[in-house]
């Protein structure tokens, strides 16, 4: 088990990591345009870069990014072609915030995504 203390934003300030834990959780119950989804995924994917670099800067930026595109910020129609995030990308970001928390983790594959496929549209933009 990885904890917080030995993890690559073991540096980071408490309250970096619980803004960013929480907008994760929020963007679990987003409903949007399935078009729309592949950019909350590449910024996810950012985060979770971030994350692994120690980089608290680029971790406040993906976290201001993704709280700009929340649906909840601004009020629009609602669409019944709205839907949830992908799958890949809610497993995604459940596997991240239970790493940024410092709670077990199997590899370091679940935080950058190198396991991660393309079977859900927009998942990784470009298809990677």
């Amino acid at each position: 088990m990885q904890s917080r203390g030995d993890s690559p934003g073991s540096g980071m300030d408490d309250e970096t990591l619980t803004r960013a834990c929480e907008v994760l959780g929020d963007l679990q119950e987003w409903r949007l345009p399935p078009a729309n989804w592949a950019r909350p995924a590449g910024i996810v994917d950012r985060l979770a870069d971030a994350w692994s670099s120690g980089d608290a800067d680029a971790v406040d930026a993906a976290t201001a990014a993704l709280e700009m595109l929340s649906p909840h910020r601004v009020e629009r129609m609602r669409d019944s072609a709205d839907v949830p995030p992908p799958k890949v990308l809610r497993e995604r970001v459940v596997t991240l915030i239970h790493v940024i928390a410092g709670e077990d983790t199997t590899s370091d594959d679940a935080v950058t995504g190198t396991e991660a496929t393309s079977q859900d549209s927009g998942t990784r933009p470009g298809g990677q």
